[in-house]
């Protein structure tokens, strides 16, 4: 597996299979492969960098725990002094340098690859102090543990309860170029964007899905998708949550693993969970199919189908008590070994694919019309905002009592106080257009008066009157409501 393990790395697919192959390998009462119990290095897929710390048994663990998360900061390093170099030798905004070098999401390929290996030997040295060569060993066992358990929830609170804010899933246009949510991209579709027919289009669906990620906050915030896409991207909209499920999978096989079980009922109960462990997993992926690729669906579910009876069958082998030469375990071994296989021609395709996506612009030209298409109305607000605004008549104040001037004092974070209309239109159309935005999105423009005319508004949009009421002897319309306002009232705009 060791190969098909490093191709899957570099792919950024199947880290954490590759991880759960490696594991079953050696399975028994001992997870012989990973080397535990042995004063030897451990497998490269569990400890890359082949260091050591330290002349005790546990030094190669211990090295393991420390340098993993090391690897993966200073792949985190890397990506922000890309982006950094991008920022300083184009024109391009911090935003986009950062999404252009896919910083900070794309260090989440190295750390799913090692949050097997890091759970596993923390997990060891954290519940065997015994066999640790002092303290220290084990308070850095218990403190990465500790944390290894605690980024499915990090990963939830910095990256996947943002993603129905920040991003959305729209129907692809090579495939839906009639849907409505992709109406507004036709005319400005580039050439590339050209919609397949035939076996083309049925090959196209199959390998990339139907539906595209793009952006749906505001412009700066719309590089998102870009940013973080690589943990959630290749799932359906609604399903990104299944993340969270594989690095259950991958930690619960750890903590298994790294139980030290004697011959008899303990390990055959343990090797029973890990079995109802693959298993379970297997029946939510036959059973909500969360990627948006039919091929990724069907390799995933081929490659945990194959687990699942290796690790199936070496129990009932173990149970029974049979030789490392029965059927049992030479079927498990050939499962294994098909799994291997599997996972290195999917990390092959992964990088083609990719390389394709990259040649059609398959998600760059789409999320770029999309990204155009929201500047569109946004520069059309930022004209009507002011020609809405300036024709309206605040006072200084509410409940002064007092007559009105001309024009009233209004105050704005943005424009400060203004004295005529014609001062604040300028004030207004001076500004930049991010200035601008911005301004109209933090503010509540909230009307006050004597007169139940007028009603609050939401936050950041223009004020409107209500509905009309029905008063006795008169009906109003509600534009009449707003001219018949004595100024006398009251009448006020004001910034919150």
């Amino acid at each position: 597996t060791s190969a098909a393990s490093g191709v899957a790395l570099a792919a950024g697919a199947g880290g954490g299979t590759a991880s759960r192959l490696v594991v079953l390998q050696g399975f028994g009462c001992e997870v012989e492969d990973v080397d535990l119990e042995h004063n030897k290095n451990l497998d490269w897929e569990f400890h890359p960098t082949r260091a050591a710390f330290g002349a005790g048994t546990r030094r190669y663990m211990l090295a393991a725990a420390i340098m993993n998360p090391v690897v993966c900061v200073g792949f985190l390093v890397v990506l922000y002094m890309v982006a950094f170099a991008i920022f300083k030798m184009s024109d391009m905004s911090w935003a986009r340098s950062m999404a252009t070098a896919r910083a900070p999401g794309l260090s989440y390929v190295p750390y799913l690859f090692l949050l097997q290996g890091t759970s596993l030997v923390s997990a060891r040295m954290a519940f065997f102090p015994e066999d640790n060569n002092s303290t220290a060993t084990t308070v850095v066992g218990w403190t990465l543990l500790l944390f290894t358990l605690a980024t499915p929830a990090l990963l939830y609170l910095l990256v996947l309860r943002h993603v129905p804010r920040l991003s959305r899933a729209i129907p692809d246009p090579r495939l839906f170029p009639e849907d409505e949510a992709v109406q507004m991209l036709s005319d400005e579709a580039s050439e590339k964007v050209v919609p397949y027919t035939g076996w083309k289009k049925t090959a196209y669906r199959f390998c990339f899905g139907d539906t595209i990620w793009v952006g749906s906050g505001e412009v700066e915030e719309g590089y998102f998708t870009e940013q973080y896409g690589v943990v959630f991207e290749p799932f359906r909209e609604g399903m990104t949550w299944f993340v969270l499920t594989e690095l259950a999978c991958i930690l619960l096989l750890s903590l298994l693993s790294a139980w030290r079980p004697g011959i008899g009922m303990q390990c055959h109960g343990r090797n029973g969970l890990i079995t109802l462990l693959f298993l379970a997993y297997l029946v939510l992926l036959c059973w909500l199919r969360p990627f948006s690729a039919a091929m990724d669906n069907l390799i995933s579910i081929v490659l945990s189908a194959l687990m699942v009876f290796a690790v199936l069958f070496m129990t009932l082998g173990i149970i029974a008590e049979v030789s490392k030469d029965h059927m049992l375990f030479v079927a498990a071994g050939w499962m294994l070994l098909v799994s291997a296989i599997l996972l290195l021609l999917k990390a092959l395709w992964d990088i083609g694919t990719y390389a394709i996506d990259i040649y059609l612009s398959r998600r760059y030209a789409v999320r770029e019309m999309v990204r155009r298409e929201k500047l569109r109305k946004e520069q059309e607000l930022d004209v009507v905002v002011p020609e809405i605004l300036m024709p309206l008549r605040p006072c200084e104040s509410v409940r002064s009592g007092s007559s009105l001037s001309s024009v009233g004092n209004i105050k704005s974070p943005l424009l400060g106080p203004s004295n005529n209309s014609q001062v604040l239109n300028s004030s207004w159309l001076s500004a930049s257009g991010h200035q601008r935005r911005m301004a109209s999105r933090r503010s509540l423009l909230s009307w006050e008066t004597n007169s139940d005319s007028f009603s609050r508004t939401p936050r950041g949009r223009v004020p409107v009157p209500s509905r009309p009421t029905m008063r006795k002897n008169s009906t109003l319309s509600a534009k009449s409501e707003m001219d018949s306002v004595d100024e006398t009232q009251g009448l006020t705009l004001s910034w919150v």
